[in-house]
């Protein structure tokens, strides 16, 4: 699940065109994620958001999806 993950995420910032450095072993214990971070006019650097993958959440709050079977799913 953890690559499939990964590989989504790399393939959205590789369709819009962004250079998003893979830093390893970086990512939250609960799954990938990317984040956004700005240069501002004085150089320094500041994390804008997080976008990430969380393998607990849709089970401790009975989150699902409904795939392209038409079945419900929780991963």
């Amino acid at each position: 699940m953890w690559k499939l993950a990964e590989g989504a995420l790399q393939r959205a910032v590789d369709r819009l065109g962004i250079k998003a450095p893979v830093i390893p072993d970086e990512a939250a214990f609960y799954g990938p994620k990317i984040d956004v971070k700005l240069l501002d006019a004085l150089g320094r650097k500041w994390q804008l958001s997080t976008v990430q993958f969380d393998f607990t959440l849709p089970q401790r709050f009975g989150l699902e999806y409904v795939a392209a079977d038409g079945a419900r799913h929780q991963r």
